[in-house]
């Protein structure tokens, strides 16, 4: 897969700005958490609570060894990395009567060996923030999170081996309420900001995207139960003059089968619609002066399409088996600069060896394609294989391997590679605060 590749010209003086501005956030963000890590550590210093105290924060470190022999995934020139890591992972919860608040920082810093790319640092922060009454719930999600790779997989086939700064913020606002015993109303918004560093060689592009949708749920009975969904999304290159809508209705059946079987099915309709403003130069004007001048008007470039979506999972649940089988159609935002329909076909399994040993594996395919036609993406398609094993070693410690396999057509070329990552986790207790 390609992606479109526009000209640029030199950065503005308003990105500059824009990157002070940036640099500026970055420093209060490292000042507020140095101080969140001093009231954390403090906390650990003073030992687990003895009582069940509704503000603690139970947290969990780290170590990991990790091998990519294609980070880049490239179909020639692929030079393997490897990394050590720290993990670091700081959930804090209050859990009240009527009110639950989470905060969750992860971070990881780690020193690699050989071509730096997927094997990166990151700092990830999710909130939560909900209210419980008797016939209704209201919350409110906000994340931010940074690292130097965007780990989806046709974006970085298309950088053609480079690392990019990846900073995104998202948040969202969440409103239900029980009408009756069998009928929900839910209505939703979200935001979500992604800007790229400026070493995206101007083939991923800065972009928003915001969502409203109402939700309607109805149990028909103890077990079926079906749902109609209707939204809009607004997306946008903050960066260039285009902009892109999509009106989107589905709806869905619920039916737990048995104790064991369980099915999900649902069949949408999206439609989508785009406008670019281009400059054209038209003539002639008069000027002050007398002359004929060329002057300069904006046309609009309007295209229009629409695409089916849908989600089907199919369940089944043994004594110490699970397998999962699942596959949709939905319009994603994406860097490439479009709203794109991502097809996702994917297949899990997980056995519970005893009560220590854990095993699973995962098979998975996914294919973007544009709608509007914006971007050559041509015929790419990712698949990958996943295999994983967990020990719990004690009911504090837990060894993990995961072994992946990977394999990408785009354009009649071929690449893959191999992943192996082995980490162990120390959980401690809850901490009151």
């Amino acid at each position: 897969m390609t992606a479109q590749v526009r000209a640029r010209g030199a950065l503005r003086p308003a990105r500059a700005q824009s990157a002070r501005a940036v640099g500026a956030a970055a420093i209060a963000r490292s000042i507020l958490t140095v101080a969140i890590l001093a009231q954390w550590a403090a906390a650990l210093l003073a030992g687990p609570s003895a009582q069940a105290e509704p503000l603690g924060v139970q947290p969990s470190v780290g170590v990991s060894a990790e091998y990519d022999s294609n980070p880049y995934i490239l179909a020639s020139r692929a030079i393997a990395a490897e990394s050590g890591a720290v993990n670091v992972d700081l959930p804090t919860t209050y859990n009240g009567d009527e009110q639950t608040f989470q905060l969750e920082p992860r971070f990881r810093y780690a020193q690699s060996a050989g071509v730096v790319a997927l094997l990166s640092n990151y700092e990830d922060i999710d909130g939560l923030w909900k209210l419980a009454l008797e016939r209704t719930v209201f919350s409110v999600t906000g994340s931010w999170y940074h690292d130097s790779t965007y780990y989806n997989q046709f974006e970085n086939a298309a950088l053609s081996g480079r690392t990019v700064n990846r900073t995104e913020q998202k948040g969202g606002l969440d409103w239900r309420w029980l009408l009756t015993e069998r009928d929900d109303l839910d209505v939703s918004g979200s935001f979500d900001k992604v800007g790229y560093g400026a070493n995206s060689a101007g083939i991923l592009e800065n972009f928003e995207y915001s969502q409203a949708q109402a939700r309607f749920d109805r149990s028909l009975s103890e077990l079926w139960q079906w749902s109609f969904i209707a939204g809009y999304g607004y997306y946008e290159l903050p960066d260039s003059d285009y902009r892109s809508a999509d009106d989107f209705v589905e709806t869905s059946i619920q039916r737990t089968l048995s104790e064991r079987w369980s099915l999900t099915a649902q069949l949408g309709y999206t439609y989508l619609r785009a406008d670019t403003r281009v400059p054209e130069l038209y003539c002639c004007t008069i000027s002050p002066s007398g002359y004929l001048e060329l002057y300069e008007h904006s046309v609009i470039d309007d295209s229009s399409g629409d695409t089916p979506n849908y989600a089907v999972t199919l369940e089944r649940r043994y004594q110490r088996l699970t397998l999962d089988l699942s596959a949709s159609r939905a319009v994603q935002p994406s860097g490439f600069g479009a709203l794109l329909a991502e097809t996702d076909l994917s297949l899990h399994a997980g056995y519970q060896l005893s009560e220590r040993w854990r095993v699973g594996a995962a098979l998975h395919s996914l294919q973007q394609s544009d709608t509007l036609g914006r971007l050559n993406l041509g015929n790419g398609r990712y698949y990958d294989l996943d295999l994983s094993a967990g020990w719990k070693w004690t009911a504090r410690w837990t060894l993990r391997l995961n072994t992946s396999f990977d394999l990408q057509r785009i354009n009649r070329q071929q690449a893959h590679r191999a992943n192996v990552l082995l980490s162990l986790t120390r959980q401690f207790g809850r901490f009151g605060l």
